[in-house]
C-alpha cells in the first residue's frame, strides 16, 4: 500500500486526481490504509475488471491463470490458513485482469472456473496448468467464446498418452493445422541486457 500512497502524491498524479475527480489533497498514510482497508473486496474486484477491460481490448490476448500461496501468510495469526490467490494475467501488457482468494489450493479449480465466467474472455487464449486441465474448465473456456492451451502431466496419464500418440501419428499430423511464432526474447542481467 505504501507505493499506491506515493505514486497517489506524485505530482503529475496529484494534478490528474484534482482536474478529474476533483480531490485536492491526499490523506495520510495512516488514513489512506484504512479507507483501502473499508473497501469490500468483491466489489472492488469487479470495479477493477471493468476498468480493464474499457481500456484494453481484451480480445486476442493471452490470458493466463494461476493460484499463489502469499509468502508468511501461513504464520500470521488473522489467516486460518495461509492465504492463496488465483489471478488472471493479461501477458502482453503484464498485468492482473482478475484476481480471486480461495482457501487452498484445492479450491483454485472452482475459483478459475468462476473468473472465467466473471471476465470477458471471448476471442483469448486461456493457458493455464495441469491442474486445471478438466472437462468443466475446458467448457468454461469454450463458453465464454476463448480458445485454450491447458497443460497435460503425469497425473492424466490416459490423456498424456493419447496426446502424445496422436502428435506422433504421421497421418493424423498432416491434417493438423500448425503454425510457427519465433521470438527473440531479451534477457535482463545485472550488467545489462542480455540477447
Amino acid at each position: 500500500m505504501q507505493q499506491i500512497h506515493q505514486w497517489a502524491s506524485n505530482d503529475k498524479i496529484q494534478k490528474f486526481l484534482s482536474e478529474e475527480f476533483g480531490i485536492e489533497n491526499l490523506v495520510c498514510y495512516s488514513w489512506f490504509t484504512q479507507v483501502l482497508g473499508l473497501i469490500d473486496p468483491k466489489s472492488f474486484n469487479k470495479c477493477f475488471t471493468d476498468w480493464v477491460r474499457d481500456g484494453v481490448k481484451t480480445s486476442d490476448l493471452t490470458i493466463s491463470f494461476d493460484g499463489k500461496t502469499i509468502r508468511s501468510t501461513g504464520k500470521m495469526e488473522q489467516y486460518k490458513n495461509p492465504l492463496h490467490i488465483v489471478s488472471a494475467q493479461i501477458a502482453q501488457y503484464g498485468i492482473t485482469f482478475g484476481q480471486q482468494a480461495v482457501d487452498g489450493k484445492s479450491n483454485e479449480i472452482p475459483a478459475v472456473r468462476e473468473l472465467i465466467e466473471l471476465l470477458d474472455v471471448s476471442g483469448c487464449m486461456i493457458v493455464a496448468d495441469a491442474m486445471h486441465c478438466q472437462k468443466e474448465t475446458a467448457k468454461s473456456i469454450v463458453d465464454g467464446k476463448a480458445d485454450y492451451l491447458l497443460s497435460v502431466k503425469d497425473n492424466q496419464q490416459t490423456l498424456k498418452t493419447d496426446i502424445e500418440d496422436y502428435v506422433q501419428d504421421d497421418s493424423l499430423r498432416k491434417g493438423m493445422n500448425k503454425a510457427v511464432k519465433t521470438e527473440k526474447i531479451a534477457a535482463e542481467s545485472k550488467n545489462g541486457l542480455l540477447m
